[in-house]
């Protein structure tokens, strides 16, 4: 599913298990965002927390994907993390009990150039 959707969705998904894609940051506190680019501006409500799972296989997996684009499977929560004490604001949701992690190699759901639309009325 799209970041975004289920940031400006939140509520529809809040408790419910999702796949989800976006940029991973390993820090403080771990987040998820959009793209690379909000990721460099700091902007932590285009992202969800990421609530690091208990098993150290998955964590190890996480902190190598720092920085990267990461496809992960857990529960989503519509309620944010306060990021205050590191000059931000709230995060747009948490994710917890993550089942799955791996990268991204095609972030936006492509392994190859879409095909063309045709346009209505071509031939």
């Amino acid at each position: 599913m799209s970041l975004y959707s289920l940031i400006t969705k939140g509520a529809d998904y809040d408790n419910k298990v999702v796949a989800v894609t976006g940029f991973f940051a390993y820090g403080e506190i771990p987040i998820l965002f959009t793209s690379r680019d909000m990721f460099e501006a700091s902007s932590v409500s285009d992202g969800i927390a990421v609530v690091l799972p208990a098993s150290v296989k998955q964590v190890s997996s996480l902190y190598g994907l720092n920085h990267s684009y990461v496809e992960l499977v857990g529960r989503f929560n519509a309620r944010g993390s306060d990021t205050s004490d590191y000059h931000g604001f709230e995060t747009a949701g948490t994710i917890t009990d993550i089942k799955w992690v791996s990268k991204a190699d095609h972030p936006w759901g492509y392994s190859e150039v879409p095909p063309p639309r045709l346009l209505q009325g071509d031939k």
